[in-house]
């Protein structure tokens, strides 16, 4: 991540909320755990940055899937970022940006399915000519890891980040890491949805009147108006 990037810092809401969950919830399983994540994300997602023009959006448990001669990966993913205009479904798998793994404990098997699960969109993407990168997150809510797949396969990783939910100076930076790399992926996600929009404008530009360069395309001519 550049050292310039723009910092994220958590707002006293979400520090009230989950000073209300450290109080009253034990975290102890997969779905408790989630719930931290939901308020994570809901936090970076909704700031002022995220929710002009077209806003990041984030569904739950989509269902992926990529086959090739050599290799096979189905499964769901359990939080999928875009931009969208609408609440809608999407018609394609291509137009995910960031999937983000939920986990409880943290082993390689689960980096390996969340790479994997980044992989299949990446593959997605590149299928139909658009810009082949995805972001990916892997958090069990208390630890975070990013990762970055480039469009020609490489996978990069950020160090492993520790967020706690106590106001020690050091958990309150540690907190303020972890949005600060969130929003970082969101915002390069929004550059690469950009990239998409020109390129089906582009490609529309060629096509006869009354056809579309692709028949799946989430994006319409006011997408970005």
């Amino acid at each position: 991540m550049p050292e310039d990037v723009r910092k994220i810092t958590p707002r006293p809401a979400f520090d009230a909320i989950v000073a209300s969950m450290a109080n009253c919830f034990v975290f102890d399983c997969d779905s408790v755990r989630r719930t931290l994540i939901d308020v994570v994300l809901m936090d970076v997602m909704n700031n002022d940055e995220f929710q002009n023009n077209v806003p990041m959006r984030c569904w739950g448990n989509i269902s992926i899937g990529w086959q090739s001669k050599h290799a096979e990966f189905v499964g769901k993913v359990d939080y999928a970022i875009r931009c969208a205009p609408c609440w809608d479904n999407p018609p394609a798998q291509d137009i995910y940006l960031i999937p983000v793994q939920s986990k409880m404990g943290w082993y390689s098997s689960y980096i390996n399915q969340a790479i994997a699960q980044g992989a299949t969109l990446q593959k997605k993407r590149k299928a139909v000519g658009k810009t082949a990168v995805v972001y990916i997150m892997l958090s069990d809510g208390f630890i975070w890891q990013f990762f970055n797949i480039g469009e020609d396969g490489h996978v990069q990783a950020s160090r492993i980040m520790v967020m706690d939910l106590t106001s020690h100076p050091e958990d309150v930076e540690a907190r303020q890491q972890v949005f600060t790399w969130i929003g970082h992926l969101m915002r390069q996600a929004r550059i690469v949805a950009l990239a998409d929009v020109a390129t089906v404008n582009d490609n529309d530009e060629e096509c006869d009147e009354g056809e579309t360069a692709h028949e799946d395309s989430d994006w319409d001519e006011n997408t970005f108006m």
